[in-house]
């Protein structure tokens, strides 16, 4: 969709930059996030001062963030899909919605991939690979976490590459 309707959206990636801060740090060394069009006269985003608060706001938000994956795919906001991504999906995982957190994970990698981003390419493995390991798919799971073995190396990434390691030692 052309970004003209998907503006009502920008209030609400505003919110989610200014309420999971913390999780976007995470992201923040796959890329630096897009920047945002204005807000809208009026528009406050929430920004919430504890964990519990960030996590209760995914709670609230968390359909309306599922919602907005399909929109954002090819979209003038697709580079947000990344970062959407990882920070969504540290909620799903700790809410136990892994089959979600895959499909999620599944739009951040195309949008990584679109976006010739190989380092937010190989975050994306890595999760993928910790969302198959709890699922008990071990096959699959090595496969993701060796591809993004591979990418953390072509992008330099040794910080990536270590936790990797870990990940799969386990």
């Amino acid at each position: 969709p052309p970004r003209s309707t998907l503006f009502p959206y920008t209030t609400l990636f505003r919110s989610l930059h200014s309420t999971v801060g913390a999780v976007l740090r995470i992201s923040s060394t796959i890329s630096k996030p897009p920047d945002l069009e204005p807000l809208r006269p009026g528009a406050v985003p929430e920004e919430p001062v504890s964990y519990q608060e960030a996590i209760d706001w995914f709670a609230a938000e968390h359909q309306v963030l599922n919602a907005l994956f399909p929109a954002l795919a090819g979209s003038a906001y697709d580079s947000y899909a990344l970062h959407l991504c990882l920070a969504i999906g540290t909620f799903l995982q700790l809410e136990g919605q892994l089959e979600e957190w895959i499909s999620v994970l599944s739009v951040g990698l195309a949008a990584a991939q679109r976006h010739g981003n190989i380092l937010g390419q190989g975050a994306v493995e890595r999760s993928l690979g910790s969302a198959l390991t709890q699922l008990r798919r071990l096959d699959e799971a090595a496969a993701c976490l060796r591809e993004a073995l591979r990418l953390s190396a072509q992008a330099g990434e040794q910080d990536l590459a270590g936790r990797i390691h870990l990940d799969l030692a386990m």
